[in-house]
């Protein structure tokens, strides 16, 4: 045997980054003026991403440029009008940075601790991530107007945008296919647990070309309804555009080249969505009473202020959407096979059955989710540089993206022979489906103390108590352990839980000082003494939940969905312990104490021996995301130095210690049960460490 341990690395890291400005202002009269602004960043980000095992890192080229020109034209004493057009092209590569990488398949070995499928500082599998290399262009035109009135007690202001976006984009993960071993035995021999590829079809493009215009318009009314009482209310339209759409010309030569066979067209395709009506109303109130008796205590007469509102906004359907579709069939074969021998070569030559190639859809109905939001605040002004502030803010998705298993895997029994996998409709196979089906809510008390810049000192204190519960956080996978979609899909409602962005408690605390001695610099003894400027930001912060998965897929009935290859199902709790409210650490004693925690589905054997019969329970009772890893404890410190060489000249010099302490705070562990000594491991994840920058500037 082999003893193993924690796989952690580092690389070497180097930034290129170019960066230049324009800009040009222009007074045509004294009522119109012209900005123009042009802003230019080139970089270079070399051995970033995995760095273990090494090799394996990449590098990401970016090219990004913008132009803005605004016209401000003061048309009367009431009327104002801006008028704004712009352009933003932003390019970017991510590749290996050494190409030999891409020559071969990801490679996971569970039993070495290899893991990970896409790109990721916490990936340890062999060859490039599955989801690289990708590149993008992406142009941005921009038709801007907003105008504003004022008449008595109301401000006016109207507005629309209207955008045009092209994106070309080369984005195919695991075209060069992704094997799972169990072990290293079975690496040698190569038999891979799991074998994935995705093949492009005859006549499908390298490149995706998506060209759709976006259309805004809003209006908002200001009113002043008593000198201390201000009400605003608007509405709101967005119209976006649906680059889906773009894939049915892409589509055309892959159903040429089929003959025709109505199989291979792309589909459904859902149309504009027209009704995000997104109304706002608010209000600012400032009760002024006497400074007398306990309401005026409160309120110091006019030194309160409530504020509060409501308003509904919508989420803009990213790309990666029309991506996915793009990435499946049928542009692509999606090939997932299970167990297979001589899997290095044969997962590339399995034979195309439109009825067993896995899918990705979207609803016909698919469209932008929405978003209610409600605040309440009071503000108190305790001292001329001290204010206080107390608010509750909440927010209601509703519609949310989410991935769903839409030919679920009927909940089947399996003989000592390996019987096919039956699916609700069996003429189909995996069929991902990206739909309007969760929920979240957030709840929280927003406190903060600000003391305003006074004396060369000013500082603030921000602590929040949140709760935030989803159905599915994100519509891809966003960690190594969240599972992107609902491990019994007969039962979506069990997903319910706490959020992958759910922080409880987060208290920032920061400081600006300026030190008073010699601030005028005269002298010798007033350069080298005057100057000088310290600050310091403090942040504690509640760790992100996390899911403890299985390590396998007894019954198939996530792999292909989720793309966490054979971790897909969460586990079974088999202790007594409280673990929704234990540490990482805790969890991690009890285990190494005996206490096995939690458990792999079990396959129990039944039947006779001329018949045997294996069952295979389905989904693990452990909740989502029902433990969590260590939070943030950061203290950054920096100390500054201007020295004036003139009226119109200085130099800065300054040094940042960015965690001054450095203290380690760990990411989320590895939550694989079959990780061995890795399980629960969080000081095999990065903890960070103290950083100190040096930098001089000189001005004039």
């Amino acid at each position: 045997s082999v003893a193993l341990g924690s796989l952690s690395g580092t690389s070497a890291t180097k930034l290129d980054d170019w960066q230049g400005s324009f800009r040009v202002d222009h007074r045509f009269t004294e009522n119109h003026v012209l900005n123009a602004r042009y802003i230019y960043q080139d970089q270079n980000i070399s051995g970033s991403g995995q760095s273990t095992p090494p090799g394996y890192e990449s590098s990401n080229v970016s090219r990004n440029q913008g132009v803005n020109l605004a016209l401000n034209s003061v048309l009367s004493s009431r009327l104002v009008n801006e008028a704004r057009v712009a352009f933003l092209r932003a390019a970017s590569a991510t590749v290996a940075s050494n190409l030999r990488a891409e020559a071969i398949p990801s490679i996971q070995i569970n039993g070495l601790g290899l893991q990970g499928l896409n790109a990721s500082t916490t990936r340890t599998a062999i060859g490039l991530a599955a989801n690289l290399p990708q590149q993008s262009k992406r142009n941005t035109y921009q038709l801007q107007d907003n105008l504003s009135y004022s008449t008595g007690n109301h401000a006016l202001k109207f507005g629309f945008d209207i955008r045009r976006n092209q994106l070309h984009q080369l984005f195919k993960p695991t075209t060069r296919g992704h094997l799972v071993y169990e072990t290293l035995d079975t690496f040698v021999q190569d038999l891979a647990a799991t074998a994935q590829i995705n093949k492009d079809l005859v006549g499908t493009a390298r490149v995706l070309h998506l060209d759709w215009h976006d259309f805004f318009v809003y209006g908002q009314d200001e009113w002043r309804i008593r000198p201390n009482l201000t009400l605003t209310f608007g509405l709101r339209y967005e119209n976006p555009g649906q680059p889906i759409a773009d894939l049915v010309a892409f589509n055309k030569p892959v159903v040429d080249a089929a003959g025709g066979d109505p199989r291979f067209v792309v589909g459904p395709i859902p149309p504009r969505d027209k009704n995000n009506f997104q109304p706002r109303v608010g209000f600012n109130w400032n009760p002024r009473t006497s400074t007398s008796g306990i309401l005026g205590f409160i309120t110091g007469g006019d030194k309160l202020v409530i504020r509060g509102g409501y308003s509904r906004t919508n989420d803009y359907a990213f790309t990666n959407i029309a991506l996915n579709i793009w990435s499946s069939f049928p542009f692509v074969q999606a090939v997932n096979v299970s167990n297979l021998a001589n899997a290095f070569t044969a997962f590339r030559n399995q034979p195309l059955n439109p009825a067993a190639v896995t899918r990705t859809v979207v609803t016909p109905d698919f469209h932008s989710p929405d978003y209610d939001a409600f605040s309440f605040e009071m503000q108190r002004e305790l001292t001329r540089d001290l204010v206080i502030r107390v608010g509750y803010v909440g927010t209601k998705g509703t519609g949310l993206f989410e991935s769903v298993d839409a030919n679920p895997v009927l909940f089947r029994t399996r003989r000592a022979t390996e019987a096919p996998i039956v699916r609700v409709d069996p003429t189909k196979a995996t069929v991902r489906l990206r739909a309007n089906s969760g929920s979240s809510i957030y709840h929280s008390l927003q406190t903060s103390l600000e003391k305003r810049l006074t004396r060369g000192f000013s500082a603030g204190a921000h602590f929040t108590w949140s709760s935030f519960i989803d159905t599915s956080s994100e519509i891809f996978n966003n960690s190594a352990s969240e599972i992107a979609v609902a491990q019994d899909p007969y039962d979506r409602r069990s997903e319910r839980g706490r959020s992958s962005y759910d922080r409880p408690l987060r208290l920032s605390i920061n400081g600006v000082y300026e030190l008073p001695f010699y601030r005028d610099q005269k002298g010798i003894l007033g350069h080298l003494l005057g100057g000088w400027q310290m600050n310091a930001s403090l942040a504690l912060q509640s760790g992100a939940p996390f899911s403890v998965l299985n390590g396998s897929d007894p019954t198939g009935t996530i792999s292909g969905i989720s793309g966490a290859i054979g971790v897909a199902t969460r586990a079974n709790v088999v202790t007594s312990l409280d673990v929704s409210r234990m540490s990482v650490e805790e969890l991690f004693r009890a285990r190494a104490a005996g206490d096995p925690l939690f458990a792999a589905l079990p396959c129990v054997n039944t039947g006779t021996v001329a018949n045997p019969v294996t069952i295979c329970q389905r989904v693990g009772n452990s909740g989502r995301n029902i433990l969590r890893a260590d939070g943030i404890n950061n203290l950054d410190f920096g100390l500054l130095k201007n020295l004036r060489l003139g009226e119109n000249q200085k130099v800065q010099l300054r040094a940042d210690f960015f965690n001054a302490t450095n203290t380690r705070d760990f990411g989320t562990p590895n939550s694989t049960i079959t990780a061995g000594a890795n399980f629960l491991n969080q000081w095999g994840t990065n903890g960070g460490n103290r950083r100190i920058v040096v930098g001089a500037r000189y001005v004039f």
